[in-house]
């Protein structure tokens, strides 16, 4: 049985740990962070009255591998519930506000022959559907969180004529998850290490020799990376790692992947609201059971724990839209939230900060052992999908969501689908 080392401890990870050792392999765990997870942090913090999903939050679906490890760790889902609402120009109103001429849409997808951006796209076949073009970028640049100017739209008309199933969440947070996987792991003899930052692979056909910067040496036969997208395309920085020798071609591949931020803020209230009378006379009684909300707000989505009666609201925005977010404290990011949300309820910011209790924002990629939320699909990435992951000399693998290359890109399940994957080749 071989050693191997895997150099990052999210979903892709955990889960190639967890497949190797336990089929007997002697596996080695170096992760950069002080924690286990990644892009997966579930916060328990008493002045939240939910577990906090700071990362991954919704299950996309039926997924395969994701309700296996659920089913074995025993861990249930929670159904999303509540109702959508829409606030254009200052108007909240419940529904799908936007969403007209999806007939026009289809078609022009359906007419596209050669893969090209979105924003080629929409210029080349969407001229003069202004409405329906500036819905489509705002969903590509908020939801999969993409640049116009790079992302494939061959992989969003796979998205977005596919089937979507329900979405749900992790009954007690998506760590569980994580803690099953770390905990099968240790059962299994692995040895995790956390602060192990990794800063430079050296390498020959069947042995690796992994350094971290605090100057600890680890061998093995063979080593996995599964470190994000953002990380494995700095040249330098706190999470960047070299390779000697160098693996030219595979490094100048990965800056094909396409890697979006992501920022979520939390505002907990003294209670909800949006369910209080005023509200109830201004909006109507599906106001009680709001859900999500898509607005033209500085900050533009907006949910809540439905259909959990939690007083708190989840603030949402990606993709390049978060680059003006990048320079400003917590403290500015909050207030501009609490002034979206004034915004849409159609109330002043003294009646929002009157019923705050706590705020919190995390913006991914400020992290740089994360650099960002999660792939997308580039019209360049395409061409070499299927190749990325392709292992060098046997020796060095990679694994993680950025390698996936079906319809679950940048989702959790696709973490740990590359991961078993990856396992699985090694286990051969």
């Amino acid at each position: 049985m071989s050693t191997v080392i895997v150099i990052g401890a999210g979903a892709a990870g955990l889960m190639v740990a967890y497949n190797l050792s336990k089929a007997g392999h002697k596996i080695i765990v170096l992760e950069a962070q002080d924690r286990l997870g990644g892009r997966i942090h579930t916060l328990h913090d008493s002045d939240f009255s939910v577990p906090v999903e700071l990362g991954a939050e919704f299950i996309h679906g039926d997924l395969p591998v994701t309700n296996e490890l659920m089913k074995e760790a025993g861990i249930k889902r929670t159904e999303n519930g509540g109702s959508f609402w829409n606030a254009d120009n200052g108007k909240l109103k419940q529904g799908y506000g936007g969403m007209r001429d999806w007939a026009v849409l289809e078609k022009a997808l359906n007419e596209v022959k050669e893969d090209m951006t979105i924003a080629t796209f929409l210029d080349m076949y969407l001229s003069g559907h202004e409405e329906l073009r500036m819905f489509i970028k705002g969903f590509v640049e908020g939801y999969d969180a993409a640049d116009t100017n790079r992302a494939s739209v061959l992989a969003f008309r796979d998205e977005w004529l596919s089937e979507e199933g329900e979405e749900n969440r992790v009954e007690g947070g998506y760590s569980r998850l994580i803690d099953h996987m770390a905990s099968e792991c240790k059962k299994n003899a692995c040895e995790i290490n956390t602060s192990a930052v990794v800063k430079e692979i050296k390498w020959s056909k069947g042995n690796v020799e992994v350094l971290t910067d605090r100057g600890v040496s680890y061998n093995a036969d063979k080593v996995v990376v599964t470190i994000p997208a953002g990380v494995l395309q700095e040249k330098s920085g706190d999470g960047a790692i070299r390779f000697t020798p160098v693996i030219e071609k595979k490094s100048d591949a990965f800056q094909t992947i396409g890697y979006g931020n992501a920022m979520k803020v939390f505002l907990q209230f003294k209670k909800a609201f949006w369910q209080d009378t005023e509200y109830v006379t201004k909006f109507g009684k599906g106001i009680k059971e709001l859900g999500f909300i898509v607005s033209d707000a500085a900050i533009p989505v907006w949910w809540t724990q439905a259909p959990v009666n939690a007083a708190m609201l989840t603030g949402w925005i990606g993709g390049p839209n978060t680059d003006k977010f990048l320079t400003m404290s917590d403290e500015e990011v909050l207030n501009i939230a609490i002034d979206s949300i004034a915004y849409i309820f159609g109330t002043n910011k003294e009646a929002i900060q009157k019923e705050l209790k706590k705020g919190k924002v995390v913006n991914w990629i400020n992290n740089p052992f994360e650099r960002g939320g999660y792939t997308y699909a580039t019209v360049e990435g395409l061409k070499l999908r299927g190749k990325l992951d392709e292992p060098i000399e046997d020796t060095i693998y990679f694994a993680g969501e950025a390698f996936f290359t079906g319809a679950e890109m940048g989702t959790v399940e696709a973490a740990l689908v590359s991961g078993k994957k990856t396992a699985e080749l090694i286990a051969m």
